[in-house]
């Protein structure tokens, strides 16, 4: 197997929280020294899809093999890279949450509207129809088949009132590209605390959490 070399994205259109940029640093360094990323890209363009869409450019003039977007209100484990390289797919998020109550997972399991998120997500790998952006792993080669499908470089758009992850996993559902969550990596997402599938788990149950 050819070596893997990911670019880390970051769109940074908005304030980052201080426990997100120390998050990132931390990650960044230790992926950096284990050989995994080979260059790091950050955009302040607005909106959010021009943002990915620039990344996606720069990264396509490079030899890596794999995108890796981080959003800049992420918290991520050092092994969270290693975890999604390893299953081998072509498009794979983590698991983590809205900043928002009641902190649903941000991934919807079918493509019937309006979208639901999926709060039966099952440990492991499963097969879905949207992932959210905010940590998630994408081969190279996925982008270029893109372009030359739809003849343009609109990998990330606003569509409907649909966030622009929901557009580029709709393309991937299109050109029969599998969209997939890995559940067992699971990254915090800053709003006044770091939201966890704890407060998840505490609106399941019918109880407030204090944010």
């Amino acid at each position: 197997m050819s070596p893997r070399k990911v670019i880390i994205g970051q769109p940074v259109n908005k304030p980052t929280p201080p426990q997100a940029g120390i998050s990132f640093a931390r990650f960044l360094t230790i992926s950096t020294m284990n050989g995994l990323v080979c260059a790091c890209y950050q955009s302040a363009t607005n909106p959010l899809g021009r943002a990915r869409n620039s990344i996606v450019q720069e990264a396509l003039k490079t030899d890596a093999t794999h995108l890796c977007f981080v959003d800049s209100d992420m918290i991520i484990h050092p092994g969270a890279l290693t975890g999604l390289l390893n299953r081998n797919v072509d498009v794979v998020s983590a698991l983590y949450f809205t900043r928002t109550p009641p902190h649903t997972p941000v991934v919807f399991h079918d493509g019937t509207k309006p979208h639901e998120p999926w709060i039966g997500y099952k440990p492991g790998l499963s097969k879905v129809w949207v992932i959210g952006m905010g940590f998630a792993l994408v081969r190279l080669d996925v982008f270029r088949r893109m372009s030359q499908k739809y003849g343009d470089e609109k990998w990330f758009t606003f569509d409907n009132d649909e966030g622009e992850d929901v557009n580029f996993c709709r393309r991937c559902h299109e050109m029969a590209i599998p969209v997939f969550l890995d559940a067992n990596v699971k990254c915090g997402h800053v709003a006044e605390v770091v939201i966890g599938e704890e407060h998840f788990r505490w609106h399941q149950q019918g109880q407030s959490f204090a944010i």
